[in-house]
């Protein structure tokens, strides 16, 4: 009996001592539970924040690549603002338009080519002009200071044609004095009826010629007005040209500062990406070896 006894107690005492370990195995067991279902909700956080972040990355992508396009295309207009410009040499005609009319006047009028040259300059063609705008950056400026050259010249050229007038009138004036002979008017009183007649005719030939200077001195007035008017509008075309083509490089600039923004942020978005992954390969490894524990 009191063999019994002692192996009552002793199998009663061990009992505590199993019940004692199966109560910790039981807590430690909620724990791992507990443990396990916030893995696989971190997991499934991570994995649609993984989804989230690599539709975001593919839409930077896009939108990278929509600028990268549009840079493209802003980079074409840049040479197209060169067109002002360029119809430069649809206006040289009329500089040589003008040249031959220079000529003309100068054959009327007997006006030498020393007068010409000692009063202005002779101005570049405006071709070469359209050459020289885009070799820098302020090519702009040059082709302002070319047209106001140019400006001036025609000033001059004005000038010179109301000198040439007013010396073609004079010489007309002063050979209808020469014309009339010096006689006393007692010779004139006995002059013939054809010497008369001969007089009027060369009258009237003077004034046909004073009329024909008066039309090619009208005509000169208006190439130079036309002229005048062309480089006024060239002027402001050229104006227009320089501020569109600032316009666009500030574009260009702004583009380039996000294309380098979105190429960051892209990066960063790709490092963060991997991270996820890295995170979401141990968080499975560790949900593997939780789940074998328990099986």
């Amino acid at each position: 009996m009191s063999y019994s006894a002692q192996e009552r107690d002793r199998l009663s005492s061990e009992l505590l001592v199993l019940h004692d370990e199966l109560s910790k195995d039981h807590a430690e067991c909620l724990q791992f539970e507990s443990e396990l279902k916030e893995m696989t909700t971190r997991l499934e956080q991570l994995t649609e924040e993984n989804i989230f972040l690599s539709s975001n990355l593919d839409i930077h992508k896009v939108k990278l690549q929509e600028i990268e396009d549009l840079q493209a295309q802003k980079s074409s207009p840049v040479g197209k603002a060169a067109n002002p410009v360029g119809s430069l040499e649809t206006q040289s005609k009329v500089w040589e338009n003008a040249s031959d009319v220079e000529h003309d006047g100068e054959a009327t009028f007997s006006m030498s080519e020393k007068s010409m040259s000692g009063n202005f300059e002779v101005a570049p063609p405006l071709a070469l002009l359209g050459q020289e705008v885009f070799d820098d950056s302020l090519g702009f400026v040059a082709l302002k200071g070319h047209l106001e050259e140019a400006g001036k010249v025609l000033q001059g050229l004005e000038k010179e044609i109301e000198v040439v007038h007013s010396h073609s009138v004079s010489l007309t004036r002063a050979g209808g004095k020469s014309a009339s002979p010096a006689v006393s008017k007692l010779i004139q009183a006995f002059e013939s009826k054809g010497q008369h007649d001969e007089n009027e005719a060369e009258d009237g030939s003077m004034k046909e010629d004073q009329s024909l200077a008066t039309d090619h001195f009208a005509s000169m007035k208006e190439y130079t007005g036309n002229l005048k008017a062309i480089l006024k509008r060239l002027t402001l075309d050229a104006e227009n040209a320089s501020l569109m083509f600032k316009t666009e490089r500030d574009d260009i600039n702004i583009a380039n500062c996000t294309i380098r923004e979105l190429k960051f942020q892209a990066e960063a978005l790709k490092e963060h990406n991997d991270n996820l992954e890295a995170t979401n390969i141990q968080l499975g490894v560790l949900y593997e070896a939780v789940k074998a524990t328990f099986v």
